[in-house]
């Protein structure tokens, strides 16, 4: 009971901070020499852009987010302080996110501090078809949900609209190369909603999230007009490609795409084109039903698309098999291991592959 009366001991008195400290300063600035050339540049701050998306948002829709007194003869000039004021704050977070990727890509980089105004200038300009697009999105909000009992419901309480008013602003700034700023936008959408939308995903009109809890939208995801998803869906990638050295490639198509008016339902992980999605081929036809086509012949379509994508992932592992096969050879060059029977060989032509040791062909030939 004594110990209980005790006062409690700081924690200086058990722990040397100091010599902590330092050990992180050394940490930190190793990893800072590593990044940048010259000294660290400032960062976006978070707190700042998630503050000028709220401004933004209660621009575009100010009954609902702007002031709780707001008459209706102050709206424009409550609309316009707001944007003016978030527009401002906005350019100078532009311009620490130029200046940061100018410090990582170098002086010919296009979009130097200096562009920052013209870049916000063309997202100002897209506002409007920001607001015409949700307005679309919101019916169909309406349209497809019998839970909805009227469109401010929607705009105020639905996870869906939240997350899709943000990726539209976010969409506008990354199509204008404000990449690293849109990110952190739909990050903190996503934390808000728990739906992940990358900034690069082209959404068109009449896009409807219902719940939405667990839906994840993939950086080169293209989703058509009146698209409709439900929970736990993702739109994720189809195939990661690497170079010969293994390093991951970027900026290129991996993600699926949705057609026009398509639906996706809950707990559909969209690792693979639509059109390969033939997990359960009688389900499948049922949804994907043509007019004039029988279900016995959309199932066979179905499968041959199955044949195509194991084809296809076949010659992927192939490729992949060949590029580790290749490094491996190098890696016995480079230690001085001229042991034939140690040396892989891979035939340049067909798709079998095979090693002196092994005697044999460790994929069946192909019949003519």
């Amino acid at each position: 009971m004594s110990a209980l009366r005790e006062p409690p001991r700081r924690v200086e008195e058990d722990l040397d901070l100091a010599d902590i400290v330092v050990q992180l300063r050394g940490l930190r600035t190793a990893s800072q020499k590593r990044r940048y050339r010259g000294a660290p540049p400032p960062l976006p701050s978070r707190e700042i852009i998630v503050d000028l998306v709220d401004a933004l948002v209660s621009a575009l829709y100010p009954r609902h987010f702007g002031p709780a007194d707001l008459a209706a003869k102050d709206v424009d000039a409550f609309v316009t302080r707001t944007l003016d004021s978030a527009l401002h704050a906005l350019h100078r977070q532009v311009e620490l996110e130029l200046a940061l990727a100018k410090e990582w890509r170098g002086d010919n980089r296009i979009d130097t501090p200096l562009r920052a105004g013209d870049l916000v200038t063309e997202f100002a300009a897209g506002l409007s078809r920001v607001r015409a697009l949700l307005d679309k999105d919101v019916r169909a909000a309406f349209k497809g949900d019998p839970s909805a009992r009227s469109i401010d419901e929607i705009v105020f309480c639905f996870p869906g609209f939240a997350a899709i008013i943000r990726h539209r602003l976010a969409h506008q700034l990354h199509k204008v190369g404000v990449t690293m700023i849109a990110r952190i936008i739909e990050e903190h959408a996503h934390s808000e909603t728990g739906i992940d939308i990358h900034p690069g995903a082209e959404i068109g009109e009449g896009f409807f999230i219902d719940h939405g809890t667990g839906v994840v939208i993939g950086e080169t995801a293209v989703i058509g007009r009146s698209v409709r998803l439900y929970q736990m869906v993702t739109l994720g990638a189809k195939r990661f490609e690497a170079d010969a050295s293994g390093v991951l490639a970027k900026n290129y198509p991996r993600h699926l795409r949705r057609r026009n008016g398509s639906r996706t339902g809950h707990h559909r992980q969209g690792l693979i084109d639509w059109r390969q999605c033939v997990a359960h081929p009688r389900r499948a036809a049922r949804k994907q039903h043509h007019p004039g086509e029988s279900t016995q012949r959309i199932i066979r379509r179905w499968r041959m698309n199955l044949t195509m994508t194991w084809r296809s992932s076949l010659q992927y592992l192939w490729k992949a098999a060949r590029a580790g096969i290749a490094r491996l050879n190098r890696l016995l060059a480079e230690t001085g291991n001229s042991d034939e029977d140690m040396i892989f060989h891979v035939r340049d032509a067909g798709d079998e592959w095979r090693s002196k040791d092994l005697g044999r062909s460790a994929v069946a030939p192909r019949k003519p």
